[in-house]
């Protein structure tokens, strides 16, 4: 944690325990929870032969006959279509923070757990802004062609109440998924669509806004069509994933660049959180040291992912590109 406040205790111009700060305040630097397991993404992981193993959905044919001919009850065999597809845990983020300090004072203190919890939120964020860029431009290291499909609407501006209002556009996406024979049970909107979404038209129209606190705070802001509705300020004009993830010693996986950048033309994206697989694996020590009556604290967070849609055209992500930009893939 930077200073910039002149007359902070400092110990050779590194953070001291001795530094105070509100955990409201803190709590406040942060985005809700959009990522949630079993809400909007699936942890359910095969393990085969050590290796991470995710199920692809699919459908067997049932066969039809006739009673009053030979053999018109005869079953035949047919296995159902699903799969078996590999997960890559190949995306790690880490981040790590010394705060230190004289000995008697950090035994007093107790501003170590904090700095603890501050330095696991701000990797949480992080985290969350990774799930979304590898749905965005994630290939499974280059197993997959894509984690999503473009909506058929994609390049046409959303607007409130016009021919192409945010509530037509969602059911459109929708309608999309059904088509292929297939379902969608939640939506991630951005700042600007979740405006339009509590519009008065919208509500009129079928939104039904949510009030409870506790999952507001989970990023949840209605429902609609039957989709959970999310935002989230990782997609939308104001995305900021770049900024989130900064580049560790051989830079940022390409994946997460192509994400980021495709976030900010994101305006909002339907899916099937059964088919998007997230596969984490969590490290995190604190490693004390004591020297001539001085106390250090490293604080050290580091996650292995891998992310996985085994069926992107139950993903319907509607984008809008600006004039003269390239269109995304």
């Amino acid at each position: 944690m930077a200073f910039n406040v002149d007359n902070a205790v400092k110990y050779g111009n590194i953070e001291s325990v001795d530094t105070s700060f509100s955990a409201i305040a803190v709590e406040l630097n942060y985005t809700d929870d959009v990522m949630v397991p079993g809400e909007t993404y699936n942890d359910e992981i095969e393990r085969d032969a050590a290796q991470l193993m995710v199920r692809k959905l699919g459908k067997g044919n049932v066969q039809g006959g006739d009673v009053t001919k030979a053999n018109g009850l005869k079953f035949n065999t047919d296995e159902t279509a699903d799969e078996l597809m590999t997960l890559l845990s190949i995306f790690p983020l880490s981040k790590s923070e010394l705060c230190q300090g004289k000995l008697d004072l950090v035994r007093a203190s107790g501003k170590l757990a904090q700095k603890k919890a501050v330095v696991l939120r701000a990797h949480q964020e992080a985290w969350q802004a990774q799930a979304i860029a590898l749905m965005l431009g994630g290939k499974n290291g280059g197993l997959n062609a894509t984690n999503h499909t473009l909506s058929a609407n994609t390049d046409k501006p959303v607007n409130d109440g016009g021919s192409q209002d945010i509530t037509n556009l969602i059911l459109a996406a929708q309608t999309q998924i059904l088509e292929g024979d297939a379902s969608s049970n939640v939506c991630i909107v951005s700042p600007e669509m979740r405006a339009l979404l509590l519009s008065q038209r919208a509500r009129a129209i079928g939104f039904i806004p949510e009030v409870n606190q506790q999952a507001l705070r989970r990023g949840i802001i209605g429902d609609l069509f039957g989709l959970k509705v999310k935002v989230s300020n990782h997609i939308g004009r104001g995305s900021n994933i770049a900024g989130k993830i900064k580049a560790g010693v051989n830079g940022v996986h390409a994946d997460i660049v192509e994400g980021a950048q495709k976030a900010l033309i994101t305006d909002f994206m339907v899916y099937d959180w059964r088919t998007w697989y997230i596969n984490t694996t969590f490290t995190g020590t604190r490693e004390n040291t004591m020297i001539g009556g001085y106390f250090g604290l490293s604080v050290d967070v580091q996650t292995i992912s891998g992310a996985l849609n085994t069926n992107p055209e139950r993903c319907i992500v509607h984008q809008t590109i600006a004039s003269g930009g390239a269109k995304a893939a």
